[in-house]
């Protein structure tokens, strides 16, 4: 439970960074960020879609955040060790078992979807960058999950996206 707790204030930390990249009444300046599409299947099946957008330095880490126009649910990507990472297939590992510290090369991820029961991190899974730039990444990807609280469950999340990148 304190896992989740910290993994929920940490994604609600990152949706305010990123809203805090314009003060007009939508979370993200759609012009100044990427897009994505994700579906969340645990007992059921759950859609968003919203902006995207990546950072990092070299040598240091480099994450993405996918945050819906609303600014309630997104997802947090986070890699260690690395910057932005070339055209590829990467491993998505396991969240938990990682104490949240992937290695280069390797990426967690989180998903919260506010006001539904498809909030999950990372257990296994790919992916695919098929286009990286200073200024853009594409790709796609597909992990199982696992939301570990009171009511642990399982689930699949699969998408593509396309950020806006502002590396340092």
């Amino acid at each position: 439970m304190a896992m989740h707790n910290a993994l929920r204030t940490a994604l609600a930390l990152a949706f305010l960074a990123v809203a805090a990249c314009d003060s007009s009444s939508q979370p993200v300046d759609p012009s100044l960020s990427g897009e994505f599409s994700v579906t969340v299947t645990t007992s059921t099946a759950a859609q968003m879609t919203g902006y995207a957008v990546s950072s990092g330095q070299a040598g240091v880490g480099w994450s993405m955040t996918f945050i819906t126009p609303g600014g309630d649910s997104g997802m947090l990507w986070v890699t260690e060790g690395m910057g932005r990472p070339d055209p590829g297939t990467y491993t998505i590992i396991d969240f938990v078992a990682s104490d949240a510290s992937p290695g280069p090369g390797e990426f967690i991820a989180t998903v919260n979807m506010e006001g539904t029961s498809h909030d999950l991190q990372s257990v296994t899974g790919t992916l695919t960058i098929t286009s990286s730039t200073a200024e853009a990444v594409s790709g796609h990807f597909r992990f199982s999950g696992l939301r570990n609280d009171a009511t642990p469950q399982t689930g699949t999340v699969e998408g593509t996206f396309t950020t806006v990148n502002r590396d340092q």
